[in-house]
Parts: structure tokens; sequence; C-alpha cells
């Protein structure tokens, strides 16, 4: 195959990395379901996913970016073994991140993560202690207030608190910047609820489309603010249709362009929540994946975006906005 004639990311690339599906809370709103908790792949199979990866990167000659998760990562024996395996190859390898409950975080593991320069951990917070226990479970609040402030006293690069808006939390947002703030978190972001997986039945707490743009225009105020003030605490407003809300940015979806998704079995997803497997990196080679799956190339061409979307006055700020949503 002719790579240097074929489409080619001109930004580093990211593989979001689902290394199980095991965990140990039982979040309401999770996108897993629990089809990979027979089949997940030991940690040779890891490691050649790996290499899958990063020869491509190699051949590409970009780097790349690697978001580690689950499942709950933690909760593998060899995460450290396969830890270390990434960051032997920091020749292509420009970025380590971690998204995690925070439940298992210790100063310990946070002294291991800073030592193998991952740059950022994310945690997932939805609310104040209320709302965030009937999502997240019984004290998880305390835990994951626990392990934010542990992350930024080990000094651990990129410290994020990740909250995903709902009918029942989207107006807590601001109390959760607050208390990010407060700890010393650099990034507090929001994502809207996709119900999918776990939550497949939460379709009644989606944001109505007049709440998206309620929400979204606190976010801008707030996020203004911030930077106003000078603190070291920021809000992205870089996700879909945040520009109809204020935001100077237009987010164009990265699946299928500069990113990948790849579950605990090498399955190959365009996106977490995008359930659609267009591979496997067990099974195939990466550029088999990338160059020769239809549904891949049909994400690409903006003639395949559904017709409501191709309609809209602000189709070519957006492009479809986030696909997944609209999946």
């Amino acid at each position: 195959m002719k790579i240097k004639y074929l489409p080619k990311p001109s930004r580093i690339f990211l593989l979001q990395w689902h290394i199980t599906d095991r965990c140990n809370w039982n979040c309401k709103h999770c996108y897993q379901k629990g089809e990979y908790l027979e089949n997940e792949a030991g940690i040779e199979d890891l490691i050649h996913i790996l290499d899958n990866f990063t020869n491509a990167l190699k051949i590409w000659g970009i780097r790349g970016l690697i978001n580690i998760t689950g499942g709950e990562p933690f909760i593998r024996n060899d995460f450290f073994q396969l830890l270390e395996k990434i960051y032997e190859r920091r020749d292509v390898i420009e970025r380590i991140g971690i998204l995690t409950n925070g439940s298992l975080i210790t100063k310990q593991i946070a002294k291991r993560l800073k030592d193998f320069e991952v740059q950022m951990v994310q945690v997932s917070l939805e609310g104040m202690k209320n709302i965030n226990d009937k999502i997240r479970g019984k004290d998880s609040f305390e835990k994951i207030i626990n392990s934010a402030k542990i992350l930024v006293d080990e000094g651990i690069p990129e410290v994020v608190i990740s909250f995903t808006s709902n009918k029942r939390n989207f107006k807590d947002f601001h109390k959760v910047v607050e208390l990010g703030r407060k700890i010393g978190v650099n990034r507090v972001w929001t994502d809207r609820l996709v119900p999918y997986g776990h939550g497949k039945g939460l379709e009644k707490d989606m944001l109505e489309p007049m709440e998206v743009k309620e929400f979204y225009e606190s976010i801008n105020k707030i996020s203004k603010q911030l930077k106003e003030n000078g603190g070291t605490t920021q809000v992205p407003t870089t996700r879909s249709l945040y520009f109809l809300a204020g935001s100077e940015h237009h987010y164009i979806c990265p699946a299928a362009d500069r990113s990948i998704v790849c579950m605990p079995n090498g399955d190959v997803f365009p996106c977490r929540r995008m359930p659609i497997i267009v591979g496997n990196l067990l099974k195939q080679d990466f550029f088999e994946i990338w160059y020769g799956n239809e549904i891949l190339w049909k994400l690409r061409d903006r003639n395949e975006i559904n017709s409501l979307c191709r309609k809209c006055k602000h189709f070519e700020e957006c492009l479809g906005g986030a696909r997944c949503i609209s999946y």
C-alpha cells in the first residue's frame, strides 16, 4: 500500500485505549455494557496493539497521544507494566493520559505516574455530593475529591475533572468548577450524556435543545470569568455547538480523522460513543483498518453526514458537530 499517496492526519493522533471493562463502580450513565469482561487482552496482546499503533505513527511521520481508560484502568495488575512499555516509545508518543474514576489513586500511584511522565489524569465528578453519589455510588464524592487533591499535590502536570451533563445535574456545573478551582485542578470540562451501554435507558435525562443553549451560555460565561481572573483552572469551550452560545471555537469531530478507540479485546470503534466495530488491532494491521474500512471513509465524507445537519445554516461551521450524538 502506497501510504504516502493516501491522506494522513495533519496533527497529533489520539488513541483512546480501553484496556479493561472491569470496574469497581457501577455508574448509572456508563457507556460500558460489560461485553468485554470475558475477552480482555493479556499484556502480550496489549504490547502487540501498542506496536501496531506506534508503527503506523512512524510511517505517517507524526506523533501520538494515548489516553488509557477502562472500565477502571488501575484495576489491572499489569497496568504499570503496560505504562512502562508506552513510556519506552516516547520517540513517537508525545503525551500519555489516564482516564479514571479516581477510587484507586494513592500517593504512591501518583508518584509512579509522574515517574512515567504521565501528563494528564482525568477523574469524573457529576455534581456535588448528593447528585454525584446518586450517579456514581455512595461516598464516591469524597473519594473523587481526595484523588484530585493527591494528583495536584504530587505534581501531575494536568489534572482534569470531567462532568457528564444531564437534566439532573447541569445546573450544578458552576459548583463543580468552583470546587475544582479550590483544589487547584487545571481543567474542568463537560460533555453531554449519550445514552448508550449501561446508561441506555437514560434518554429522558438528556438535555433538551434550549437547556443545551442555556447550559453552554453559562459555561462560556464561567470560562471568560476564569480567564479574566487569571487563575490556573480553566473551563474549555471547544466542544460541539459551543459557538452557538458565544464561543469563538468551532469544534470539528476528530472521529475517523485524527482519533480512534481500541476496546479491551482489540476491537476498534470510530468513537467510544459510536459503538460500530470497524476492525480489530489484534487481527489486522492498523492501516488495513484505517484505510480499508468503508465506515471510516463514510465518516470522512461530509456528503454522508445526515440531511438534517447538511441543511442547517451552521453546517459549514461545525460539519455535523459530535458525530456520536447525532448517531
